[in-house]
C-alpha cells in the first residue's frame, strides 16, 4: 500500500493506473476510519481495479474551533485498516499544501441546498466540504467516488456540484452502517462518555416509531410524523442535550414536506447535540 502525501504524486499514482487501462474508485475520509467507511471501500472495490483514500481532516469546514481540535485523530490505526482492506494508495496531504491562505478566495457554493438543515448552524461548512472535494477529485481524477448517505446532505451536494460541473466521476451513495442498537457510526461516536452514548440511541429510536407507524398506515401524513418524532425526542432528551433540528423533508430539495401530504418516500433528518457531541441521522421513509 503506497502511503502518499503530496498532491502531484497522488496525481502521478492516478494517472498512471488510468494510462495502464484500470479504473479508479476513490473513498475519501476524514479518518478515524470505522466500519462505516470499511463498508465504502468493499463497495469501491467492486467497482474498480485501483482504491485509493484519502485521510484530510479538512480545517474549513468546521465553524467551531474546538470541534477541530477534538475531532479523534489515529492515523497508525488507520493506515492499519486500510492495509488490511488491500487498499492501493493513501492520500494523507498536510493543510498548507491545501490552503495557502487561511481560506481560499475562490469557492464552491450551492446556497439553495447549503442554507438548510447542517449548513443554518454551520455556517460556511458545505463551501468547505465542495471546495476539498472538488480538489480532490480533481487530483485522484476518480472513475468512481463513494459516499455515506448518514450525512445525506453532503452527498446530495456533491452530486449536484458534480452534475453542474460535468465533473467525469460517478458518485456512489451506500446505506447508513449502524451500530446494534441503531447508532450511525461516526467518528464523533468516539467522543460520547457512557451516559451520551446510552441517550444516543435516542435518534434512530425516534425514526422507527415514524416507520413503524407509515407500516401500519401508508397515508400517515407528515404533520402526524413530525408530531411522532417531537413527541419521543422531548421525551428522551436530558438536560445536558439539545436539539439542533429535526422533522420530515423532501429527499431533493431539502425543503419541508408539506405538512397535509403523505411522509412515504419523504426523509427524516435529525440533528442533536448529545452532551457536546453533535449527532446527525436521517432515515427514507419507505
Amino acid at each position: 500500500m503506497l502511503v502518499i502525501h503530496k498532491i502531484q504524486e497522488i496525481s502521478a499514482y492516478s494517472k498512471g493506473t488510468k494510462q495502464a487501462g484500470l479504473t479508479v474508485a476513490f473513498v475519501p475520509t476524514m479518518g478515524y476510519l470505522h466500519a462505516g467507511h470499511i463498508q465504502l471501500i468493499r463497495e469501491a472495490r467492486k467497482r474498480a481495479n485501483r482504491i485509493i483514500v484519502s485521510i484530510f481532516v479538512n480545517p474549513l469546514q468546521f465553524n467551531d474551533s474546538e470541534d477541530l481540535k477534538n475531532y479523534p485523530r489515529n492515523p497508525e490505526r488507520d493506515l492499519g485498516l486500510l492495509r488490511e482492506e488491500d487498499v492501493d494508495a493513501v492520500f494523507m496531504p498536510e493543510v498548507r499544501q491545501i490552503y495557502t491562505d487561511e481560506k481560499p478566495g475562490t469557492i464552491i457554493s450551492n446556497p439553495g441546498l447549503a442554507n438548510k438543515l447542517c449548513g443554518i448552524s454551520r455556517p460556511g461548512h458545505f463551501e468547505g466540504v465542495l471546495f476539498i472535494v472538488h480538489n480532490l477529485f480533481q487530483w485522484v481524477q476518480p472513475d468512481f467516488a463513494f459516499f455515506g448517505l448518514k450525512d445525506y446532505q453532503q452527498q446530495l451536494m456533491i452530486r449536484k456540484m458534480v452534475n453542474d460541473l460535468a465533473m467525469p466521476v460517478e458518485i456512489f451513495s451506500i446505506p447508513t452502517i449502524r451500530e446494534e442498537d441503531g447508532l450511525a457510526m461516526s467518528s464523533r461516536n468516539a467522543r460520547l462518555n457512557n451516559s451520551e452514548r446510552s441517550r444516543s440511541t435516542l435518534i434512530f429510536q425516534s425514526m422507527m416509531l415514524v416507520q413503524n407507524a407509515i407500516h401500519e398506515n401508508k397515508n400517515l401524513t407528515n404533520s402526524d410524523a413530525f408530531l411522532i418524532l417531537h413527541n419521543s425526542l422531548h421525551a428522551g432528551l436530558s438536560a445536558e442535550d439539545r436539539i439542533d433540528y429535526f422533522g420530515i423533508y423532501d429527499p431533493q430539495t431539502l425543503e419541508l414536506a408539506a405538512a397535509d401530504k403523505p411522509a412515504l418516500g419523504n426523509l427524516i433528518a435529525i440533528a442533536l447535540y448529545i452532551g457536546k457531541v453533535r449527532l446527525i441521522d436521517n432515515l427514507l421513509l419507505v
